[in-house]
């Protein structure tokens, strides 16, 4: 995978570039907008390990760098969105859902982690 500098066209532009075809979305509305699934301690395992690959975002809604990130996520989700693809792609309240915060070893907000079918990929 490439690396990008942070700005929002590259971040859209990895993503879609990198991602591309193997992208799924859910429906219910979190801090990152319709097409970033939120995910809880209660239902991340199963979600997580029954897609082929997920890109997750750990976040708090206090963090000013998750609040920067938030227009680029979703402009990323939106564009992957048009083209069908299998992977899941969510968020995760860290501090409200605290299990799966330590379980994923997350230290600062935002952090993003990738899992091929449960198993975390860094």
């Amino acid at each position: 995978m490439k690396h990008y500098s942070r700005d929002r066209a590259n971040i859209v532009k990895a993503i879609t570039q990198n991602y591309k075809n193997r992208v799924t979305f859910c429906v219910p509305q979190g801090f990152y907008g319709r097409n970033v699934q939120d995910l809880t301690d209660r239902n991340f395992k199963s979600k997580v390990s029954n897609s082929t690959g997920a890109l997750i975002t750990f976040y708090a809604k206090w963090c000013s760098y998750c609040k920067q990130f938030k227009p680029e996520l979703k402009a990323a989700a939106a564009r992957l969105k048009s083209s069908n693809p299998d992977i899941l792609i969510a968020s995760v309240n860290a501090p409200q859902n605290g299990y799966t915060a330590r379980s994923a070893r997350v230290q600062s907000y935002p952090t993003i982690k990738w899992y091929e079918n449960g198993i975390v990929r860094d």
